[in-house]
């Protein structure tokens, strides 16, 4: 590679790989990795003729002296510095501008080793940071949502969305401050904690303080490795989770020092939600709940905080305003325009960000039925009755037997071994689920009973029937949820066990 003057003409092209002729000085520089000083002028020409293109240049150039230095690192070779004195310069290189040639391209070339490893290492990590967020976003019917994500030179950020039982959804979004390969095994831990965690269908509140303890040990795990002499430390860890319930239209909502989404009304309209911002993940803390009613069409906008980051004195959080402002109703579109507004600034791409928008939606009411059954035996029939009908009414008559099966068994346990009525809800969405209530909080035991015994199988019998059940507990106690898919495929088998 040729530079030099302004009258030294390039070979190639700047970025263009460089083609030398074999056997030319630059062959044999490159065949034994040592550097060498040639005279173009008193070599032989057999070489000239092998490179004629080079020589000429050589030659309009009036190159009298040239060093030709390798650029290896532990055995790698990473490249060639090719040095030329021309007529502006009489003076021909010597051993000493050899030695001291070798002493630069040896320098020169860890550092290209090290900026080497470091791409790739930052590759490799970017890559698999991606892979360990979300891939498709699940499909629910509460909500319509959209993200955009970028890796950060001195934070990563990850982001989630789960459905959830009794059609309702789960939106997280967080924050580690650490970059690299390790990072992106913590947020694999994160991630795998935070699913794990909102899967037992826990209140954002519990989650964060459960994600907390995890925090704590994931550090304690750090200062122990720190001990040993590695650099592990997982850093001020950050996390927003919120729940979005379709029916009632509720959400509820808790921070561990990240910023209050943003609510975009169907008017335009936007405002933060009211939410008590804690401390970070990883100090014992507590966690405030916040709860709030949406209106239907509603936008909800989650940022990281690095976003807010100021650039050429603008107001970035007066931008996500504007840009959600102007996009009431589209996910997407909201999306986007924060994009466009804010991560054109070359500092704040750096640091990396995270977006995630959300219109929300109610359930139409002829989508779900519930009702309050009283303390007696006789209301199992009438439940039954009630689930034959609606699922009649839905034209789902090919579940009507399972989901039978189930709704009297489970109600047959709330009067068993609970308090309170019995409350049932069915939801018909991509799943059909069926919800029981009682006022115990008591936790379920999955039994397997024996040939023998006269009871204990009324769960086991449910979650048979499922596709997925669980339970999940609220202020006036707990619903044992079970979820049948509505395939065509399950549809034939539920038909097949009638």
């Amino acid at each position: 590679m040729f530079v030099s003057v302004a009258e030294f003409a390039s070979l190639y092209e700047v970025g263009e790989p460089s083609r030398f002729a074999y056997p030319t000085p630059y062959s044999q520089a490159l065949a034994d990795t040592k550097p060498r000083l040639v005279d173009p002028r008193g070599s032989p020409s057999d070489w000239h003729m092998h490179d004629a293109a080079r020589s000429g240049l050589l030659r309009s150039a009036g190159v009298h002296s040239m060093i030709l230095a390798p650029l290896v690192q532990q055995g790698r070779f990473l490249g060639l510095v090719c040095l030329y004195r021309t007529r502006r310069r009489t003076t021909p290189f010597d051993h000493h501008d050899v030695a001291l040639a070798e002493r630069i391209t040896d320098r020169a070339a860890v550092h290209m080793e090290n900026a080497r490893r470091y791409t790739r290492e930052r590759t490799a990590a970017t890559t698999l940071q991606r892979r360990l967020l979300p891939q498709n976003l699940p499909e629910v019917p509460g909500v319509r949502t959209a993200h955009f994500w970028n890796p950060g030179t001195h934070q990563t950020h990850w982001f989630d969305v789960i459905a959830l039982s009794g059609a309702r959804v789960g939106l997280a979004m967080g924050q580690i401050a650490q970059r690299g390969l390790r990072a992106s095994v913590d947020i694999g831990r994160f991630r795998t904690a935070f699913a794990t965690l909102a899967r037992m269908d826990l209140a954002p509140d519990e989650l964060l303080a459960h994600l907390d303890d995890v925090t704590h040990n994931i550090q304690q795990e750090d200062e122990a490795s720190a001990a040993a002499g590695e650099n592990t430390r997982v850093g001020e860890a950050r996390c927003l989770y919120a729940v979005y319930d379709p029916i009632t239209g509720g959400i509820a909502t808790a921070s561990a020092d990240w910023p209050p989404p943003l609510t975009t009304a169907p008017d335009g309209t936007t405002s933060p939600v009211g939410v008590p911002v804690g401390p970070g993940l990883g100090h014992h803390s507590s966690y405030e709940l916040s709860r709030t009613t949406l209106e239907p069409h509603t936008l909800l906008t989650f940022y990281s905080a690095s976003m807010l980051h100021p650039a050429h004195g603008d107001d970035a959080f007066a931008l996500i305003q504007h840009a959600a402002g102007t996009s009431a109703g589209n996910a997407q579109a909201a999306c986007d325009n924060i994009v466009y507004a804010l991560m054109g600034d070359h500092a704040r791409g750096r640091e990396g960000g995270t977006v995630l928008t959300a219109v929300v939606r109610r359930l139409a009411h002829d989508d779900y039925v519930s009702w309050t059954s009283p303390r007696d035996r006789a209301a199992v029939a009438d439940c039954r009755t009630r689930v034959r009908d609606q699922l009649e009414a839905w034209q789902l008559d090919d579940h009507a037997f399972a989901t039978e099966l189930v709704v009297s068994e489970l109600v047959t346990n709330v009067l068993t071994h609970a308090t309170g009525n019995p409350r049932v809800r069915l939801i018909r969405g991509e799943h059909l689920t069926v919800e029981v209530s009682d006022d115990s909080t008591t936790s379920p035991h999955l039994r397997h009973a024996r040939a023998q015994d006269e009871n204990g199988r009324g769960l086991f019998i449910a979650a048979t029937l499922a596709s997925r059940w669980g339970t999940r507990y609220g202020e006036e106690g707990k619903t044992i949820w079970v979820e049948q898919d509505l395939s065509p495929q399950e549809s034939g088998l539920r038909a097949s066990a009638r």
